[in-house]
């Protein structure tokens, strides 16, 4: 006779092992389920899904995102099916530990560590658990906290003399910024370690990094979902201008116009892309004052090597020119250009031949410069307009003349791979 399915959780003071278990034999000292012979217990692990089942319960968990959640319940007796998706497992209560309240973990908080192991427990009449008394079929996940063990898992402390270093290296800030008494209580401690000199640790090297990252051939972390290789939808599909199929892989197209012909810009030498700093978005948050006063004006990023070549040094003014806007300037329409130019900021940050700007600054409009309305005239203000912005010279389809490269794949416009040169204008 069949028993009753049972959940056990062996809790250790670091790694929690969730048994699920359903048993199968009988034992005297067990209680007999009272109806149908519930049947022989069977298991299975179908991908991220976990069952444990008999002729009379079926019970189902799934292992998403690194995390156990209970999913199902049936009484197939009954045809009766509970929906657990919204439930846990199990909750631990630590009292007062580490805090000085009592902390509940869920068993969802919890990361799963290793695969879901599905194996017989022989019957033991010495089990202080029924299940096992009676022999099961037993599914395993270990569980650890997100605390990990202090002999694997935690980083070193650090020394004095780099605390010291890190409370000098921000003595310049001010209280409000960085302040090591309320930064060292946020870290806090635990029951086996002070976490300050860990955190120290860690910040100073910019954070935490493995030390190998393969297994012998493969990847020490593994890729937990789908990665498409390859796309059935694009390469079934036909560029509409060049009456060709897309490759269904990726690979590296050269520089095309719409048509599929190669681009050839000779004399400009650079390429010029786009980023964002924290403190702007793209263009609308230079009408923030507060903003511009903490970034007013922003900067064209070059190598050390390219300035070294073009004779540049930081704080220089230079003009982008491209091979269709080839004196880097914008006309307006109302008589009057704005010039494609902004200051150097010489960095080792970049890689030789690109050279970069931030979004959000070189405004001509957006309140940037006067206009009149009904007559009157508004006035602008200059503050909006400083910087650089280099749409206007974004490499022009030579096929379509009117708009940008754009990606023939994906048809957005295409911000990084426009030709530029340098040229050096007055302060």
């Amino acid at each position: 006779m069949s028993r009753i399915a049972r959940t056990i959780f062996r809790v250790g003071p670091l790694v929690f092992a969730a048994s699920l278990l359903l048993g199968s034999h009988e034992v005297a000292l067990a209680l007999d389920f009272p109806g149908p012979a519930p049947g022989e217990a069977k298991g299975r692990i179908d991908g991220h899904r976990l069952v444990l089942e008999n002729e009379v319960l079926e019970c189902s968990w799934t292992v998403s995102d690194g995390r156990l959640k209970p999913e199902l319940l049936t009484d197939k007796l009954s045809g009766t099916t509970l929906n657990l998706t919204k439930s846990e497992c199990f909750q631990v209560v630590l009292a007062k530990s580490p805090r000085a309240e009592s902390q509940t973990v869920m068993a969802s908080h919890l990361s799963v560590v290793g695969e879901p192991v599905l194996d017989d427990v022989e019957p033991s009449a010495s089990s202080p658990r029924a299940a096992e008394r009676a022999g099961a079929r037993r599914m395993t996940v270990d569980l650890a906290s997100g605390d990990g063990n202090p002999a694997t898992d935690y980083l070193p402390e650090a020394s004095a003399e780099e605390i010291a270093l890190f409370q000098a290296a921000r003595a310049h800030l001010p209280s409000t910024v960085y302040d090591t008494a309320e930064w060292e209580a946020a870290a806090g401690t635990a029951a086996l370690t002070d976490w300050w000199p860990r955190v120290v640790y860690l910040l100073n090297r910019g954070g935490r990094f493995s030390s190998t990252a393969y297994d012998n051939e493969k990847l020490k972390n593994k890729w937990g979902t789908f990665i498409g290789m390859y796309m059935e939808k694009v390469a079934t599909t036909k560029n509409s201008m060049t009456g060709t199929r897309y490759g269904g892989l990726g690979r590296y197209y050269p520089l095309a116009d719409a048509r599929g012909l190669p681009i050839e810009d000779a004399g400009f030498d650079l390429v010029a892309i786009t980023h964002r700093v924290v403190e702007h978005t793209k263009s609308r948050t230079i009408a923030n004052k507060w903003l511009r006063e903490v970034y007013p004006e922003n900067f064209i990023q070059v190598s050390r090597l390219d300035a070294a070549r073009l004779g540049l040094a930081t704080g220089d003014r230079v003009r982008v020119e491209s091979a269709t806007n080839p004196t880097g300037t914008l006309d307006l329409g109302n008589g009057n250009t704005k010039s494609m130019a902004g200051l150097v900021r010489v960095s080792e940050g970049i890689r030789p031949g690109v050279i970069a700007y931030s979004l959000g600054h070189g405004h001509w409009a957006y309140g940037a410069s006067d206009i009149e309305v009904d007559g009157e005239r508004i006035a602008g203000d200059p503050e909006r307009g400083r910087g650089v912005h280099l749409n206007p010279v974004l490499r022009t389809d030579p096929t379509l003349t009117n708009t940008c490269l754009s990606d023939l794949a994906g048809g957005s416009a295409v911000f990084y791979d426009t030709r530029v040169r340098l040229v050096k204008v007055a302060p």
